[in-house]
């Protein structure tokens, strides 16, 4: 197995609670993360919370995940961890108060075989970076504007 770390950061002009509520609850996972397709259940997440989920990464390739929340604590951290499925990975996300907004810090380490779906590491690693960024910059624009309130 090959390792991958990556780690994104945005702040959001919203209190931690606020954006909390998005990474929280299923329901608003489909404002945040563009690649989602399918999410099984709306629910209020907590430690042992699990769901599947299907991804579209590339324009065509589907990943499907078993995710299980392994670490919360409310309005300031929340981990999602998926070990079956293409790509094994834990993204750790972790919410600071900074003045009257929240820094999010996006963490994730992806475990897979080397050159999964012909991917080198690098290109793993850049593609990695490329959808947490894109996750954290919808994260911002649905917290900010209060989308699906």
């Amino acid at each position: 197995m090959e390792k991958v770390f990556t780690r994104s950061r945005i702040t959001i002009k919203a209190k931690p609670s606020e954006v909390f509520k998005y990474l929280s609850n299923t329901k608003y996972h489909y404002y945040w993360n563009p690649s989602l397709r399918v999410i099984s259940d709306q629910v209020d997440l907590n430690i042992g919370s699990s769901y599947d989920t299907e991804v579209i990464i590339l324009k065509d390739i589907r990943i499907k995940s078993h995710v299980i929340i392994t670490d919360y604590v409310k309005d300031r951290l929340i981990e999602f961890n998926n070990a079956v499925g293409a790509i094994d990975y834990t993204a750790k996300i972790k919410l600071t108060a900074k003045d009257s907004a929240t820094e999010v810090t996006l963490d994730i380490n992806v475990l897979t075989k080397s050159k999964t779906f012909g991917l080198t590491l690098p290109v793993l690693k850049q593609l990695a970076t490329n959808e947490l960024n894109t996750d954290l910059r919808s994260l911002k624009v649905a917290v900010e504007n209060k989308i699906g309130q």
